[in-house]
């Protein structure tokens, strides 16, 4: 049987929240490139305002160094797949010879001229689908790292919530039959409709090209962010949108991850594993005060009194968070105090366990504060 031809797919993904670039001279962030899960082939792209970030850095820049104080956003990913092993029956939909799908009609107007056109094409729904969850793995893989590892809390990660041919139009999706040049509109279901801020902030806080590059590594293996990062983002975005409570509950198992994590790689070689597991079931409290802080000044883990007092006060703020009803102390927790806990926090559990958020940007450079013009 004859194998059928690679199908190429190519999209530009709006952000709901933006990616923030650092500006510098150099504006070239190469595409991501990786396999995903079923072996077809991603490439994910920012989608870079290049001529604005040059004229920032000109006009911002001292002395041909990077200013860190005007900073450019992504608004769209460019998306593109390579795929493989397309069924005979969705490459005969996706020409319009399979010999009993149905036969649709779509309505396009074009958004240059406003003239239209009837175009025909068969249902294939099952592919549509496969492009729609395949494009939603790479955004959200990329996404994920620049979330969690590179501290762009505020990112949402695409979820599975539009029908399949809404998600295709609003992404502007087209395909091809590798090698031919020709991009078609992808049609997979009927009833298909026609269809320069700045941020600003300080130091090297936001994603650089270098950063971006690093990435590829880790985008390349597959490798999810580590679950503490991923606790310490949602953190910090639960406080940015007012839900203090919940905030503190995940900054504090961030912290009691942490914690375990390092009484382990510590206590293993001493302590047999059935005492060893007795003394982890110990309240977080005990453990803080009977082991950690004890081993630290044994072993010189070297931990600070701020990350100290820190750890302290959201286990203090954490007693109080599983109530019903929000204490006093959550609820007049400011911005800033909490701030101060989520850096200390931070610092603490990459001392004991080598664990680092790469990147932590302002508060403030949240979902509607960071807009300018």
């Amino acid at each position: 049987m004859t194998a059928t031809p690679t199908v190429e797919i190519c999209c530009k993904v709006p952000l709901t929240d933006r990616i923030i670039l650092a500006t510098q001279e150099d504006v070239s962030y190469p595409p991501q490139r990786w396999r995903l899960t079923n072996g077809d082939m991603a490439s994910v792209e920012v989608e870079v305002a290049a001529d604005k970030i040059r004229h920032d850095y000109a006009t911002y820049s001292v002395k041909g160094k990077d200013n860190y104080f005007v900073n450019s956003r992504v608004e769209h990913l460019r998306v593109m797949l390579s795929m493989v092993n397309v069924s005979t029956d969705d490459f005969d939909r996706l020409n319009g010879k399979h010999p009993t799908a149905d036969v649709h009609r779509a309505h396009l107007v074009s958004r240059t001229t406003g003239e239209g056109v009837d175009i025909d094409y068969q249902d294939a729904e099952v592919f549509g689908k496969r492009v729609y969850q395949e494009i939603r793995e790479a955004v959200n893989h990329v996404l994920e790292i620049i979330r969690d590892v590179y501290g762009q809390h505020w990112l949402k990660l695409l979820v599975d919530e539009q029908s399949t041919q809404n998600f295709l139009d609003e992404v502007r999706a087209t395909y091809r039959f590798s090698p031919s040049a020709e991009w078609k509109h992808l049609l997979v279901t009927p009833n298909v409709a026609s269809f320069g801020p700045v941020g600003v902030g300080g130091a090297k806080r936001f994603l650089e090209i270098s950063d971006w590059i690093a990435m590829q590594t880790a985008v390349d293996s597959g490798t999810r962010p580590n679950l503490v990062l991923t606790l310490l983002s949602e953190a910090n975005e639960r406080f940015d949108r007012g839900d203090k409570q919940l905030a503190i509950i995940h900054l504090s198992s961030a912290l009691e991850w942490a914690v375990t994590t390092y009484l382990e790689a510590q206590l293993a070689s001493r302590i047999p594993k059935k005492p060893l597991d007795q003394i982890l079931d110990q309240s977080h409290g005990r453990l803080l005060e009977d082991w950690v802080w004890p081993l630290n000044g044994e072993v010189g883990t070297g931990i600070t009194q701020p990350e100290w007092q820190a750890v302290k006060g959201v286990q203090k703020l954490r007693q109080k968070a599983g109530h019903i009803f929000l204490s006093p102390e959550i609820e007049s927790l400011a911005d800033r105090d909490f701030q101060v806990l989520l850096v200390n926090s931070a610092a603490f559990i990459q001392r004991v366990t080598g664990v680092q958020q790469l990147k932590r940007p302002f508060p403030m450079l949240g979902i509607s504060r960071v807009t300018t013009g």
